[in-house]
């Protein structure tokens, strides 16, 4: 296994934990990533390793960027994406994008449900919150497309 694989492992085990409890992906998880990305292949492959973790940086961050201009995703997943980008490459990554929208909607699909269970339950009609955290599907995503490859 590779050392971004590695590094990849690691922090969408950390993304996933903050994300389902704390209900963010903070700056200091995706920021060192990306960096670490740009470091590792600018060393190993020179100026064009880092303009490959840089391209897929960019393809991560571009592919929802729109989501969260629309107000239907947080910036932490965004960076997640272009982190987990920088470290894979803009090939995997857009691999990667099929397994996200899979996972993210089996898990919108699961919150929605387990929502209404738990409020029947409650016997009260007060909803939970709109958010569902997203961070599980995108490391569901590019760890599968990591394993598959």
């Amino acid at each position: 296994m590779s050392m971004p694989s590695i590094l990849a492992a690691a922090l969408g085990l950390a993304a996933s934990v903050t994300d389902l409890r704390n209900r963010t992906v903070p700056n200091w998880l995706t920021c060192p990533a990306i960096l670490c990305g740009l470091l590792w292949y600018g060393i190993t492959g020179g100026l064009r390793g880092a303009g490959f973790s840089l391209a897929g940086a960019m393809v991560g961050f571009g592919s929802l960027l729109v989501f969260f201009l629309m107000g239907n995703m947080g910036g932490g997943d965004v960076k997640l994406l272009a982190a987990f980008g920088a470290l894979v490459g803009p090939g995997l990554v857009f691999q990667a994008l099929i397994w996200i929208a899979l996972l993210g909607g089996v898990g919108a699909a699961a919150t929605v449900f387990w929502r209404a269970w738990h409020s029947r339950a409650k016997q009260s009609g007060v909803a939970q919150g709109e958010y569902v955290p997203y961070a599980p599907a995108i490391v569901g995503g590019v760890w599968l497309t990591l394993w598959a490859s």
